[in-house]
């Protein structure tokens, strides 16, 4: 006999009392509704009496005689089934109640107690047919057996997250499974103390024996059933039974269930392995039983060739995007009988008892790893080489058998891949599912004509319930690594080219919106939030990155523009070059992450990495404030060259430079390498089309499946246009910085955040210069450094004299990992305000970071003399005294009132820096710095090679009154370079073209002392960057315990001439 049941339909025939009690909003009179003819709730009664107003549930009726109704007396508790007039339906029709959660505090919820016996957590079964639309910032409690709102831990409840508790919280279900889905479901929990099982539907989504949960059979009890609290969703039905143990019963239950709500299939392949959850499971399932092995055999063997004649050069140009990226792995040419459920010989996707596919084209694809590769038949089967006369170079062009293997492939991968999202783990985040959902979105573009109709609807239903889960989920994005978040991205895209419903193509826009800025209407620099891991807010920073962990980053935000791109290509027509409607939001996206890294670039007017001298530009930048990897512009991840000439072609200002390599050389291919890049392929794919793979494929895996990524094409004629550009000496072919006369003073930001960053050009009259200015005020939680710095000053002549690097992120130097060290800090190419207290422990302005700083930014660039003014505040309340973000090596080297200002402006030759340092004296110092890091050149000592081998390490001379004098080293044994006292500094630079050695400066308005540090600095990761830091001290007297000054300054300029003539 069941413990509880209530429900809006009725469960017995034998039951003839109402279904709830509701309090009308216009005066709170209140009434029982009962069942309409249907034995659902009466809806015609329901808003009858409610009228135009809001209905909330008082009472949730018991269907058990003598058992306790789920009441709510306080009216701000009491859930919704009348909203504005509108009864609250469930999406196939059916009334339901709607229960408004929060993560924190009290909400809408229904409780049942009084009950004359208790039902012990060790011998249970409840059920609810419910929805979830959305997640508090915690684990939620939605419903179960105790007092939801208070210590729900002492029940057994199903909540958010992959913590359900089983018989209290001693017994989980951690690690999954979760409840993500924004459709109604059957989710049953029971418990038997030897056992526990969690039901999706028909498919038991997690077990626990009582070896796994040791605490299942603990003797705990209750006697109140709670429904709510802190569900933001709905709930139709909620029945408790004591426990039973067969899971024929329990599919019983969910097909009488199912019949009546319609929350899954009540006919669906019982012995199948693949998924059989949902309907469209069931549909797809049915269609793969439908293949033979002879209808998705390839003709193994056929040539590929290609027509010059047939073609114009924009067209040949086209064809090299593609055919440069064709690739025909094991996933297209593998035994037919893989393709298929079985094939009566071993072989078949279910036939060894495990799911095997072909979706992994091998370990020499490269990828974390390469995987979910649908797309990869797909693009072969739509790739279109016409011949002269008609003919078709491309003999697998629109191949059923090829195509066939596409969407089998896709809709394996992406049943399974609902199986992983539905336990709550690796499967549920956007940086995984993400991924493979723009291999599925491209299969089904490309090949979908080949699917039946209800095919192409189960496969669109499937597609949906990842959207949905996009837009809803806590990890969607989850932006940890969030270059790999963007594959969705650009899948979303793609998937809105391939729908025609326009529901699923609202979905697609909506999702990106909510990845982007925090909302599903999201709009730059008005309706937009940002740091994800902290605010569930946006990954897009209107600075124009795409944050990782809330940081930049260049390296991997290469990764991020290409699908970001792609998703702007991908939707703008390639005859008109009009972007669809709904995704023109991505041409500013895109342009500001294009932006910034063109803007913040600089170069040097030489290489030398050779013994004869080159005057082929280095492009470089600093780039200390990147979180994850150590990189600066141009350096990107998945440098493709239709993402490269995308970019130059639809973004002339911020993109068309990129017809240029990082070493200033013209990438744009000519005519003859473009056909010998073809021909040579097509000859490749011909040779390995020639035998079929053999082999088993793995069992299915779905960890980071980095798809293969198939080239988009930037609208038609860009090959001409690029061309011409480049034959015409276009100024919009270099970078910014190295275009003569073209100067900038820019801010780069906008609401939410404000201005973050500063790029400034000028010119003196005879030496151009210009510098990039880190001033973020608030950031995640990764390895960047930040308080306000000049990350690069350069001039024409000398190129890049300041450069902050360092390595990875974190502090692992068997990983190359050396931003977050303190063993380093003396020599650190950053450009900083640090110290020591009275025991020798570091505090640095660089890492002090975090959301949630007081730290401020002004920004003040129309000014006479632009400037910006980073403030950074030690000791900040907002952080926790020992936190890795504080800036000091324990937490407790700082424990006074200390505040660093850092402010730099434009002056007429360069740039004017002052450091404040305020405080209250309480401290004690024994070392106060001013450190800027100096550009050697590119050149690993360990690699013994680099772009400059050759050259010279940039001279760091002091002016001693009477002439230039080397910086110099420790001369006295304690291993520490002297200090000297000069009113300036020049650094010198000979690239060996025959123009000598070329100089900026560094000045002091008094004679100031300065040392160098102790050692040089090489990034041991991403770069060959080589620097030396110089320090300025503020202190007096280093190495001796004073006081923190309480209102001390340091100013100096960096400068193309020489500060008091020379």
């Amino acid at each position: 006999d069941a413990y509880a049941a209530y429900s809006l339909r009725k469960l017995s025939s034998t039951y003839t009392g109402p279904a709830i009690r509701v309090r009308r909003s216009s005066d709170d009179a209140e009434q029982d509704i009962g069942f309409g003819a249907n034995d659902f709730l009466d809806t015609a009664a329901l808003t009858a009496f409610v009228g135009s107003g809001d209905g909330y549930v008082t009472t949730w009726y018991s269907q058990i005689p003598g058992k306790p109704d789920a009441v709510q007396t306080d009216p701000a508790l009491q859930p919704l089934v009348v909203d504005a007039g509108s009864v609250i339906y469930t999406e196939y029709g059916h009334p339901t109640i709607y229960f408004r959660g929060e993560s924190e505090g009290d909400a809408d919820r229904l409780t049942a107690s009084g009950f004359a016996e208790s039902i012990y957590l060790n011998n249970y079964a409840f059920w609810g047919v419910m929805r979830v639309d959305g997640y508090g910032e915690g684990e939620d409690t939605w419903l179960g057996l105790g007092t939801s709102h208070d210590k729900a831990w002492n029940g057994a409840f199903l909540r958010s997250g992959t913590q359900h508790y089983i018989n209290t919280s001693n017994a989980r279900f951690s690690g999954g499974p979760a409840i993500i889905e924004k459709q109604n479901r059957f989710v049953l929990m029971a418990n038997g103390g030897f056992e526990a099982k969690l039901w999706t539907n028909n498919t038991i989504a997690g077990t626990r024996s009582l070896a796994d949960e040791p605490d299942l059979n603990n003797n705990n009890s209750a006697s109140v059933v709670s429904i709510g609290h802190e569900l933001t969703g709905v709930v139709s039905e909620f029945v408790v039974f004591p426990y039973f143990a067969q899971d024929e019963l329990v599919k019983a239950f969910y097909v009488n269930v199912a019949e009546k709500w319609e929350v899954g299939p009540t006919v669906w392949n019982e012995n199948a392995i693949l998924p059989q959850t949902f309907d469209y499971q069931v549909v797809l399932y049915d269609w793969l039983e439908t293949l033979t092995v002879q209808d998705v055999a390839l003709t193994m063997g056929q040539t590929f060739t290609w027509d010059e004649a047939a073609l114009s050069i924009d067209q040949i140009a086209d064809l090299w995007l593609q055919v440069t990226h064709l690739t025909t792995s094991r996933v297209v040419r593998a035994e037919p009988e893989w393709y298929v459920l079985d094939a009566g010989n071993g072989k078949g996707i279910e036939a060894t008892g495990d799911v095997r596919i072909w979706h992994e084209p091998g370990s020499e694809y490269g990828g974390n790893p390469a995987r979910s590769w649908a797309n990869e038949p797909a693009f072969l089967y739509h790739l279109d080489i016409p011949l002269s006369g008609g003919g078709q170079g491309n003999p697998y062009y629109q191949d059923r058998a090829l195509g066939l293997r596409a969407l089998v492939v896709a809709v394996v991968d992406m049943m399974m891949y609902h199986d992983a999202l539905l336990d709550g783990g690796y499967g549920a985040w956007g940086d995984m599912y993400g991924k493979a959902f723009l291999s599925w979105a491209e299969a089904y573009l490309y090949c979908k004509d080949l699917l039946p109709a209800n095919v192409q609807a189960a496969f669109e239903e499937g597609m949906s319930y990842f959207l949905d889960h996009a837009i809803s989920g806590v990890s969607s994005p989850r932006a940890v690594n969030t270059n790999m978040d963007m594959f969705f991205v650009e899948g979303a895209a793609v998937f809105h080219q391939a729908t025609d419903d326009p529901v699923l193509k609202d979905k697609c826009a909506r999702a990106v919106k909510r990845w982007l800025f925090g909302y599903e209407d999201g709009v730059i620099d008005t309706h937009h939030k940002v740091f994800k891991l902290f605010q569930d807010g946006g990954v897009f920073h209107p600075a124009g990155f795409i944050n990782e962990g809330g940081q930049p980053d260049v390296f991997y935000g290469g990764e991020s523009i290409l699908h970001t791109l792609g998703a702007l290509v991908r939707t703008t027509d390639r005859i008109t070059g009009v972007t669809d409607p709904d995704w023109q939001f991505m041409i500013e996206v895109n342009r500001r992450l294009q932006e910034v890294r063109t803007y913040q670039q600089f170069y040097d007017p030489g290489s030398y990495n050779t013994p004869t001298p080159s005057s082929n530009k280095h492009y470089v930048a600093g780039a200390g404030y990147v979180g994850r990897t150590g990189a600066g512009v141009p350096k990107g991840q998945a440098d493709e060259n239709f993402k490269r000439f995308s970019m130059a072609d639809l973004f002339a200002d911020e993109g068309r430079w990129l017809v240029h390599n990082e070493n200033g050389k013209i990438v744009l291919p000519e005519l003859w390498e473009m056909r010998d890049d073809i021909t040579t392929v097509l000859a490749d794919r011909t040779s390995q089309m020639s035998e079929m793979y053999v082999g088993t494929p793995p069992i299915w895996n779905g960890w980071s499946p980095w798809v293969k990524q198939t080239p988009y094409l930037p609208p038609v004629g860009w090959y001409t246009r690029l061309k011409n550009a480049i034959d015409a000496d276009d100024a919009l072919i270099y970078p910014p910085a190295q275009r003569p006369g073209y100067y900038y003073n820019r801010a780069f930001g906008g609401p939410p955040t404000g201005d973050n960053y500063w790029a400034y050009k000028n010119t003196d009259g005879i030496t151009e210069f210009g510098f990039f200015v880190e001033a973020q005020p608030r950031q995640g939680t990764y390895g960047g450094w930040y308080g306000g710095k000049i990350e690069t000053f350069w001039t024409n002549k000398t190129g890049v004299v300041i450069l902050n690097r360092h390595g990875k992120g974190g502090c692992d130097p068997v990983d190359d990992e050396d931003s977050g060290c303190w063993n380093n800090l003396e020599y650190k190419a950053g450009h900083h305000v640090w110290g020591r207290d009275e025991n020798g422990k570091g505090f640095t302005t660089l890492m002090l970071k975090g959301y949630e700083l007081q730290r401020t930014a002004v920004f003040n660039l129309e000014a006479a003399i632009p400037s910006v003014t980073v403030t950074n505040v030690f000791n900040d309340p907002s952080l926790e005294v020992t936190s890795s973000r504080s800036g000091e090596e324990t937490g407790y080297e700082l424990e006074g009132s200390v505040s660093v200002v850092n402010k730099i402006e434009a002056i007429s030759n360069g740039a004017r820096v002052t450091h404040t340092v305020i405080s209250d004296g309480e401290d004690m110092i024994t070392e106060l710095w001013a450190s800027i890091p100096v550009y050697l050149r590119d050149y690993r000592s360990e690699d013994g090679w680099g772009r400059q081998t050759y050259m010279q390490d940039t001279s760091i001379e002091y002016w001693d009154g009477f002439g230039w004098q080397y910086m110099p080293e420790d001369q006295n044994g304690d291993g520490i370079p002297e200090l000297v006292s000069t009113t300036k500094l020049r650094l010198g630079r000979d690239y060996g073209l025959g123009e000598g050695v070329q100089y900026a400066y560094i000045g002091f308005e008094v004679p100031q002392k300065v040392r160098l540090s102790t050692q040089i600095y090489e990034d041991p990761y991403q770069t060959k960057s080589r620097v030396r830091t110089v320090h300025f001290d503020m202190h007096g007297n280093p190495g001796t315990a004073i006081p923190m000054p309480t209102n001390k300054s340091l100013q100096y300029t960096i400068t193309t001439t020489e500060p008091g003539g020379g």
